[in-house]
């Protein structure tokens, strides 16, 4: 008799705990799972527009993957001198509750010279900070920080040998889906 008490007892408390933890579970599943947004400085140059996928890995971590497409020119002695197209491409995980994350990833940009055959490449670290919403539709935010390994220490702000803008700050914001 006691022994199918207890078991009674076991079975009501996991029936109600795999309630409450498919409730949960619903609500993971509600956050939005892209993010387009345009970001200024940067892996982008000067400016880009920029495409997220976000994967959810638990309920306090976010995986993202981001592309997008930017402009940004070469600084030669005190003036602006050829075009560059950019195209960041990142991997970065999310850490937080709620809409407050803290990221921290990896990062590598591919400028392309539209005067010359030439290109320059640069890898990095991505720390940063997002607001991300919890429900589609809504304002997504992003302030990051990087520096490339080939930075030009001496402006802060250019790559080594081709003196390309790179700004080692990044604001990003835009919708997310």
């Amino acid at each position: 008799m006691q022994k199918s008490i207890v078991f009674y007892l076991f079975f009501i408390l996991i029936s109600s705990l795999n309630n409450i933890a498919a409730q949960d579970i619903k609500f993971f599943n509600q956050r939005p799972i892209k993010n387009v947004f345009i970001g200024i400085g940067g892996d982008g140059g000067m400016g880009s527009i920029n495409q997220e996928k976000l994967r959810l890995m638990s309920f306090e971590l976010l995986m993202i993957q981001k592309i997008g497409l930017g402009y940004s020119k070469q600084f030669v002695g005190d003036s602006l001198y050829g075009n560059y197209i950019s195209i960041p491409a990142n991997l970065t995980f999310a850490i937080g509750k709620r809409n407050h994350m803290f990221e921290v990833g990896v990062g590598t940009t591919i400028f392309l010279n539209l005067k010359d055959p030439t290109y320059q490449f640069c890898l990095y670290p991505i720390f940063g900070y997002r607001i991300q919403p919890l429900k589609s539709k809504k304002v997504f935010f992003r302030l990051c920080f990087m520096i490339p390994s080939n930075l030009d220490f001496d402006t802060y702000f250019t790559l080594k040998n081709t003196n390309t803008i790179f700004t080692p700050i990044s604001i990003g914001i835009g919708r997310s889906f």
